[in-house]
């Protein structure tokens, strides 16, 4: 599919397609505006986000301003970890993982785009699963093979390494 090579996310591909989404898109009246993160991935990085600065995500994630550049830092440290750190530390539910390299990807390509320099949290819900199907294809995961088999334990692995 879109964001996958031999069945593993690709991210070159999967840039590659969002820059083909992002052509003729005629966002001249948003450059340099405010982006709103609507939809469960970017939702789980924001409640990491906020779990990493102390503050309570369940009362402070919507409606919560940062910039670009803030959050980026922390998303590479998101890169960065080990699915179980994610998990435990970061409270990212572990079926959320596998979407997290394409919505990453997606929002740098976005502020890349439309020039945004201030985000904004939503904690109201969005279905983005299509859009990030679109883009990762069908889980690289093979049919009836469990998630949790040796071969698919990529726990102590870097986000971007397991994705």
């Amino acid at each position: 599919q879109h964001g996958q090579k031999n069945g593993e996310y690709d991210s070159e591909k999967a840039g590659r397609y969002i820059d083909q989404q992002l052509e003729g898109l005629n966002a001249e009246h948003t450059k340099g505006a405010p982006l709103h993160l609507v939809g469960g991935s970017w939702r789980a990085l924001a409640k990491a986000y906020l779990i990493s600065k102390g503050l309570n995500h369940k009362t402070e994630l919507h409606g919560h301003q940062l910039t670009f550049e803030e959050f980026d830092e922390f998303l590479q440290t998101i890169e960065n970890s080990d699915q179980q750190t994610l998990i435990e530390e970061y409270k990212i539910p572990e079926p959320r993982l596998q979407h997290l390299p394409a919505a990453i990807a997606t929002l740098r390509k976005l502020t890349e785009e439309l020039e945004n320099k201030q985000l904004i949290f939503s904690g109201l819900g969005a279905r983005e699963g299509y859009v990030l199907k679109e883009i990762l294809g069908k889980a690289a995961q093979p049919q009836g093979t469990p998630a949790t088999s040796p071969e698919n334990d990529t726990s102590s692995k870097p986000l971007a390494e397991a994705a």
